[in-house]
């Protein structure tokens, strides 16, 4: 089930980047609109930020111990 779930993702990640670079939208604004799959990639790459530091910030302090309330 997961890999159907990844495959299908990283199928409709794929068919997003091709119809950007299929399109010829005359756009005016930033650098980055202009870079294919740009917001793909910023969302990705936000997720894994995210991700990450909560697992860093689980690990700093806020994971105690299985008896950190019985000793104290």
């Amino acid at each position: 089930m997961m890999k159907r779930l990844v495959g299908a993702v990283g199928l409709l990640g794929f068919l997003t980047i091709v119809f950007d670079l299929s399109s010829h939208a005359t756009t005016h604004g930033g650098w980055w609109l202009h870079v294919p799959g740009f917001f793909i990639l910023f969302g990705l790459v936000g997720c894994l930020f995210l991700i990450i530091g909560a697992k860093a910030l689980g690990q700093a302090g806020l994971l105690k111990d299985e008896d950190y309330y019985d000793r104290h």
